[in-house]
C-alpha cells in the first residue's frame, strides 16, 4: 500500500523538478547568448559611429579649409595638419582592431584612407599644391565614408531602416 502513495507522490515531484531545472537552465543560456549577441551588436556600433564621426570630422574641416582659403585674402596653411594626424592614429587604432569588430571591407577602406594621408607631406606643405593636398584627402575621406556607412547597415541591420526617424518605411506593395 505504500508504494503506491510513493508512486503518486515522488514521481511527479522528481518530474516537476526536473522541469524547472531544465527550463531554469535553458532560459539562462538562451537569455545569456542574447546579451552577448547585444553586446556584440553595440561594440559594432560603437566601432562604426566612431569611424564614420572621424571621417566626417575630417571632411568637414577640409571643405571648411578650402572655404576659408578661397574667400580669404592669403592662402595659409591649414590647421588642421595636426588634428588629422590626432585623428588618423585614432583610425589607426580602430583598423588595428577593426577586423576583429568591423568588417575587412571597412578595415581595407580605412587603410586606404590612412596610406591618401600618410602620402600627403604635413611638415612641407608647399603652397602651390595646398588644394590637391585638401582636395585628395577631401575624397579619400569621402570614400571611405561611403563604404564604412554602407557597411554599418549591413553588418548592424538597419538596410531597410530610415536613419533620420528610425521608423521602418511604409511596405511596398
Amino acid at each position: 500500500m505504500q508504494q503506491p502513495v510513493i508512486q503518486y507522490l515522488v514521481a511527479p515531484l522528481v518530474a516537476a523538478i526536473l522541469t524547472a531545472v531544465l527550463s531554469t537552465y535553458l532560459t539562462a543560456h538562451f537569455s545569456f547568448r542574447r546579451f552577448r549577441r547585444e553586446q556584440w551588436w553595440q561594440a559594432k556600433r560603437e566601432a562604426y559611429e566612431s569611424i564614420i564621426r572621424k571621417l566626417a570630422e575630417i571632411m568637414f574641416h577640409a571643405s571648411r579649409e578650402l572655404a576659408k582659403m578661397e574667400s580669404g585674402p592669403e592662402t595659409s596653411p591649414p590647421e588642421a595638419p595636426e588634428r588629422q594626424k590626432e585623428l588618423s592614429w585614432s583610425l589607426q587604432e580602430i583598423a588595428a582592431s577593426g577586423a576583429y569588430i568591423v568588417s575587412e571591407k571597412t578595415v581595407a577602406e580605412v587603410g586606404k584612407f590612412l596610406k591618401a594621408v600618410a602620402a600627403t607631406p604635413v611638415d612641407d606643405y608647399s603652397f602651390s599644391d595646398i588644394y590637391g593636398i585638401i582636395d585628395r584627402e577631401y575624397g579619400a575621406a569621402k570614400e571611405a565614408l561611403g563604404i564604412t556607412r554602407a557597411e554599418a547597415h549591413r553588418e548592424l541591420g538597419v538596410e531597410g531602416w530610415s536613419i533620420r526617424r528610425w521608423k521602418r518605411p511604409p511596405a511596398k506593395e
